[in-house]
């Protein structure tokens, strides 16, 4: 998973998911980020995440499609 954009800087990291597929970042800021979101040997996901308090949880869920499709 990366942050592709978010409301303030961000650095330029991967963040790898546990054997669920569930991953956390830490938002220091308000506002929308674009999230990227890959496997191998499927097709990478794009999805935006709105945090309106960064000391809350937001989950969000998204289905990562077979590459052959």
């Amino acid at each position: 998973m990366m942050v592709e954009m978010g409301p303030g800087p961000m650095p330029d990291i991967a963040i790898l998911s546990g054997a669920d597929g569930q991953f956390a970042v830490d938002t220091p800021y308000r506002g929308p980020y674009a999230l990227m979101i890959s496997a191998d040997e499927y097709r990478p996901a794009h999805l935006t995440a709105d945090v309106s308090n960064p000391e809350d949880s937001v989950e969000v869920a998204v289905e990562l499609r077979p590459d052959s499709l």
